[in-house]
């Protein structure tokens, strides 16, 4: 995708200097996996990573971040065969050189250890980072709950990350 956005930006009217990005559930992970490709030379074995590509801001939505319990390993394990956990783990490569995040997880997603896991990660490498955890005395609040803008708390969410996105305008 990102290949694709850079060789045919002119056409599509984006300023490759002002990027935001943002990934939910498996598409945090993916988005962790192209930020460490970039800023990780030792990782950055694919021509499609452009380093002309401004990225202002992220946001991170749900997302899988480690695979430290045994569900996780077998899923990957399935996913990918025989690879390495380590390669595909996001944690120990993520770096200062990421750009600001906004990191969200809810009371009742699976994955909010893993949020709890990378936000720790990016306090220490001192990334700007915005924590938001959602949660709701009156029901439940779901992986990925702001896919639903129809829901109070899905429009919450998103104009949490619009605000949020807008500052670095």
């Amino acid at each position: 995708v990102m290949d694709y956005l850079y060789k045919n930006a002119a056409m599509l009217h984006l300023d490759l200097h002002h990027v935001f990005m943002a990934g939910d559930s498996a598409g945090a992970h993916l988005l962790c996996d192209y930020l460490n490709a970039r800023t990780n030379p030792a990782h950055n074995q694919f021509a499609f990573i452009h380093q002309d590509i401004k990225i202002k801001a992220i946001s991170l939505n749900c997302g899988a971040y480690m695979f430290a319990d045994d569900q996780s390993k077998q899923l990957i394990t399935c996913m990918l065969g025989d690879h390495d956990i380590q390669e595909v783990e996001i944690l120990s490569y993520v770096n200062s050189d990421y750009p600001p995040v906004h990191l969200v997880t809810c009371q009742d997603d699976f994955l909010r250890n893993d949020a709890k896991a990378l936000l720790d990660v990016l306090i220490d490498k001192h990334i700007p980072t915005t924590f938001h955890y959602y949660t709701s005395k009156e029901r439940d609040v779901l992986h990925c709950f702001f896919l639903n803008i129809k829901d109070p708390l899905g429009w919450r969410a998103n104009e949490d990350l619009c605000n949020y996105f807008k500052t670095f305008l």
